[in-house]
């Protein structure tokens, strides 16, 4: 049997990416997926591209008047959320004492305002509907809200205040029968890693070498994370933190041996 059949699984910066990959393989999962994004246009033709079981809808995370406006749409069509999936995020890059108050509070509000408005408007959306008592919400955070790096100062604030985010609504939730978790992404191969312009110049080969898998993954690693984390095979896991980084997050690099030998 399908992991998510029958469910309705709503996912935020899907347009591309990372998003557009978790709802490909939710569908192949057997679930209906609503995909959501502030470009419109891209979001609209991503759901063509997916078939029937897609719908797309223009949405700004930040704005909670277009988070209003999905939940009378979701209300009106009967399309009562299984599972929210917040995966859109914000990735500017300047260091501690340089970076502007108006680009961190912008990835704030991205980043973190952004999944707190679609867990209380998935909430809404729920309860205007009857349907199962069971729920899944996926955070997207990063491995850069486990592990700090340089130049990330906005970025990896935000990404920290996700996980803490995902372990007060697990918490606060979990009576409801909403089980809250969050994915963190390592290397992925998307849009906003290696033809991102912020990191043009990088040894991308030289980084991955150093992985203990040896090559970055693939936005399809995030969905199948994603699927599992908001199928009933994971019922009991709530409040956790899963990187998806091919052991990045394992890992310390030692200072290698020099060969005296000659």
């Amino acid at each position: 049997m399908a992991m998510l059949k029958d469910k309705t699984v709503i996912i935020t910066g899907a347009a591309r990416g990372m998003g557009l990959e978790t709802g490909r393989t939710c569908i192949e999962a057997g679930a209906t997926v609503v995909l959501t994004d502030r470009l419109e246009d891209d979001v609209m033709e991503a759901a063509e591209s997916l078939g029937d079981a897609a719908h797309g809808r223009a949405l700004d995370v930040a704005v909670p008047d277009q988070w209003d406006a999905l939940t009378e749409w979701l209300v009106s069509t009967g399309l009562r959320p299984d599972a929210l999936v917040n995966n859109a995020g914000l990735l500017l890059m300047d260091p501690v004492d340089k970076i502007a108050v108006s680009s961190f509070d912008r990835m704030m509000q991205v980043n973190v305002y952004g999944p707190l408005l679609g867990i209380q408007a998935f909430l809404r959306a729920r309860d205007a509907m009857p349907g199962p008592e069971t729920g899944s919400v996926v955070n997207i955070s990063s491995i850069r809200g486990l592990k700090a790096g340089a130049n990330f100062a906005g970025y990896a604030s935000s990404k920290f205040a996700v996980r803490g985010l995902t372990k007060v609504a697990a918490v606060e939730l979990g009576a409801r029968g909403i089980r809250v978790n969050t994915v963190c992404p390592g290397p992925i191969e998307t849009p906003m890693s290696v033809v991102n312009p912020d990191f043009a110049g990088m040894d991308w080969d030289a980084y991955v070498a150093r992985l203990p898998m040896g090559h970055m993954g693939k936005p399809r690693d995030i969905g199948q994370a994603v699927k599992w984390l908001i199928s009933d095979e994971s019922g009991f896991i709530t409040g956790i933190d899963l990187p998806v980084d091919g052991g990045l997050n394992a890992t310390t690099y030692n200072v290698e041996r020099v060969n005296n030998s000659d």
